[in-house]
């Protein structure tokens, strides 16, 4: 029995454009398997036919066919081409590849899709007539078919064309949130992300939980979601902080039910919108002592039995029983405290909180991680085993940060292991931010990284990041974009390193790549290509070629010290002084002044702080609160081999103390360093003692004549806003701008 299929017959005018690459480049992500040679017809107007199966849903198979015949009509208008009698009559048959209607126009083909899978089949190529099939296993799969075609129009020749072989594809992970936490999306701009093949958009809510509220702004933006998952083209994740409510107001409080009601019914609101999986976060907010995570409040601490670890569990149970029944189909998921190796897994009070949580959460929700690191290159089976073993059967999913490697211009490289897709069940998040107008190299990344997760086997970053770059900036812009790319990557690498030796041919190439890309225009007048991000790179490329590396000479002195604050002792007539001044280079009036020696066996520091400003009370912090966001403190980095690790230490003006072992987090290191600070009308004092023992997990042998040390200080806060010893840097924690500090002989 033949099948009605529903004829959409498309009526274009003409245009010129340029194109000529080949063809299966043109396809991203880069697709499962291509059969037999790609076929080139000429398209003219009026000469295609898209036919739909009656079994398939036409709405998104209409979405699907307005990929294609949108861009058609993109290319030929302008043109000026007329209907050329020797085009041949061009007819696109689509369906679901399981539709007798579709399997009949197959003429035979048996097909076998996987989920979001597609086939293309050329059943006929004549000078009179073509005849394509775009079958899919769903209405995704379909729709990813038509995606497919639209990337193989080309315009050469003052001609337009579609390049096509018969191409058989599917994802491997199926399920690939690009991200957001700046700018709601809407209808149209989920419509362009399901056009280039990504399968999930995330909202990641970094305000107040509290404030998360059915507003009409809200509502609007939500059902944009749920009109794109009704129609079934892209899955949703809605991610919500716990712990962001400003300091003064109440925490997230488990104790109080109150706030688990609340809680429960903002999850629901974003449910009946369609969004299937729900993150709640507690990461990088969640309070620690030592290696224990702890409580805000002492009532949960009571509650809980001290383990804050239980209670996260016991808040995923709630929120669990509470949603199932309407919701049947969602997926819970957290970001526990210590969601990354490195963030202490292997310490028992790390691995105790994870213990609790497995032991208190529902088998069914997600543990979310990000790999061995924060942002993690490349994550192996064992540092999966290190997580896993802790919980209780718990599943797991990656939250990916590698759009940080080679900001501004990063570019998917990250390395999983073969079978990452099956424990991770498919599922991918990736931390970025998709849709702002501020993060213009973000698009690149995401099409890359979701082309990995495409078809990881066959993945080329090169490739897809070209293919990135020819979809958003044209074909033109392709090698001077990766020109530029390529130098800033060569001068960051060198960077790292903080060799200047051989640098200026590297800067050198960085600039040229950066003037030819601000080279071009658009025809007002205005830049192609954005790059102020990479403008700030090229200025650190710049400043650290140029930089006049602050030397000293660091003296041993003798006599009683007493760390009191009160910067009197005689021995501080004999130690270094390093004045920290305006960290952009312009002028200071009050500049810090900082004292340093060798005494004995220890370290000493003495600091003399201006700022006549009202300071309000924040003593008695936890050790490793973070200091370095108090409202004026002062921030040590000293790296005792020059080719070592450093140690980050930090102070404020009411005597808070942090440490890190380069940056990576309060909590693996904490040396007995001795501080102790004075208030006086306009300044306050500081006197710092680190013993050189505590300085062996840096550097194992103790201090020698003439040996070198490196070393910055910087000082936030005040009228300066931010003051140093050693300019230069993206940040802080820049070891190739530290300054350098000279062991002075010992006097005899």
């Amino acid at each position: 029995m033949k099948h009605l299929f529903f004829i959409l017959t498309v009526i274009v005018t003409a245009s010129a454009v340029f194109a000529a690459v080949e063809p299966s480049a043109l396809i991203s992500p880069a697709p499962q398997r291509i059969n037999g040679n790609f076929h080139k017809i000429r398209l003219v107007p009026g000469n295609t036919k898209v036919i739909f199966d009656p079994e398939v849903r036409i709405e998104a198979a209409q979405l699907g066919a307005n990929l294609y015949l949108n861009e058609m009509n993109r290319l030929f208008k302008g043109n000026g081409e007329t209907a050329s009698p020797d085009a041949p009559q061009v007819r696109i048959y689509c369906g679901l590849a399981t539709s007798p209607g579709t399997c009949e126009k197959l003429e035979g083909q048996h097909i076998r899709l996987p989920e979001q899978g597609y086939a293309i089949r050329v059943i006929q190529d004549t000078p009179e007539r073509a005849r394509i099939v775009v079958a899919g296993s769903d209405v995704r799969g379909l729709f990813y078919g038509f995606a497919t075609l639209k990337q193989l129009l080309t315009a050469e020749d003052n001609a337009v064309w579609l390049n096509v072989a018969d191409i058989d594809d599917n994802p491997v992970w199926a399920e690939r949130y690009a991200s957001e936490d700046v700018e709601w999306g809407n209808f149209d701009r989920y419509l362009d992300l399901a056009g280039e093949k990504v399968s999930g958009f995330a909202w990641q809510y970094r305000a107040d939980w509290r404030n998360f509220n059915p507003t009409d702004a809200v509502l609007k933006n939500l059902s944009a979601m749920k009109k794109m998952h009704d129609i079934g083209l892209m899955d949703f994740m809605f991610l919500i902080h716990l712990y962001v409510t400003p300091d003064g107001q109440p925490k997230f409080n488990i104790s109080k039910e109150e706030d688990i009601q609340a809680l429960i019914e903002k999850c629901r609101l974003v449910a009946k919108y369609g969004v299937g999986t729900i993150m709640i976060c507690a990461d990088d907010h969640t309070p620690r002592k030592n290696d224990t995570y702890t409580f805000f409040d002492p009532d949960e601490a009571k509650k809980f039995d001290n383990s804050i670890g239980k209670a996260h569990g016991y808040l995923m149970k709630r929120l669990s029983f509470a949603l199932s029944a309407d919701f049947p189909k969602l997926r819970l998921s957290m970001v526990g405290a210590p969601y990354s190796v490195n963030h202490g897994i292997g310490k028992p009070g790390v691995n105790q909180y994870v213990i609790d949580w497995g032991k208190a959460a529902p088998r069914d929700v997600f543990w979310v991680w990000t790999g061995p690191e924060v942002v993690s290159p490349k994550i192996e089976k064992k540092d999966y085993d290190a997580f896993a073993g802790l919980l209780s059967g718990q599943d797991m999913f990656v939250w990916d940060n590698s759009n940080c490697i080679n900001a501004p211009m990063p570019r998917w490289e990250t390395g999983f292991y073969p079978d990452m897709v099956i424990d991770s069940y498919g599922i991918l998040y990736w931390n970025d931010r998709i849709l702002s107008r501020t993060s213009p190299w973000s698009k690149p990344y995401t099409y890359g990284a979701n082309a990995y997760l495409w078809n990881p086997e066959n993945y080329n970053a090169e490739r897809e990041y070209s293919a990135a770059l020819r979809k958003i900036y044209g074909e033109a812009n392709v090698a001077p974009i990766n020109r530029l790319r390529n130098a800033m990557v060569a001068a960051q690498t060198v960077i790292a390193t903080g060799d200047r030796n051989g640098f200026n041919p590297v800067l050198d190439e960085f600039q040229a790549a950066f003037d030819a890309c601000k080279a071009i225009t658009l025809p007002d007048g205005s830049p192609a290509i954005p790059l102020e991000a990479v403008a700030d790179e090229l200025k650190i490329a710049r400043d650290f070629m140029e930089l006049k590396v602050k030397t000293q000479e660091l003296p041993w002195t003798s006599g009683a010290v007493t760390v009191d604050g009160d910067l009197s002792d005689p021995m501080w007539s004999s130690a270094a002084v390093l004045e920290l001044a305006d960290r952009s280079g312009k002028p200071d009036a009050n500049p810090t002044i900082v004292r340093a020696a060798l005494n004995g066996d220890t370290l000493f520091m003495a600091f003399d702080v201006y700022n006549p400003a009202e300071l309000k009370d924040i003593s008695g912090k936890d050790r490793d609160f973070p200091t370095f966001l108090s409202a004026d403190n002062i921030e040590i980095f000293l790296q005792p081999s020059p080719a070592g690790a450093y140690g980050h230490f930090c102070f404020d003006y009411a005597g808070n103390q942090f440490e890190e072992y380069n940056a990576e987090g309060g909590y693996d290191w904490n040396p007995d360093w001795r501080l102790a600070v004075r208030r006086t009308a306009d300044r306050w004092t500081a006197e710092a003692a680190i013993p050189l023992s505590e300085l062996e997990r840096l550097a194992p042998d103790a201090p020698t004549d003439g040996a070198l040390w490196r070393l910055n200080i910087f000082r936030t806060g005040g009228e300066a806003g931010s003051q140093a010893w050693n300019p230069g840097g993206a940040s802080y924690h820049s070891p190739q701008f530290f300054g350098e500090l000279t062991i002075k002989s010992k006097e005899k």
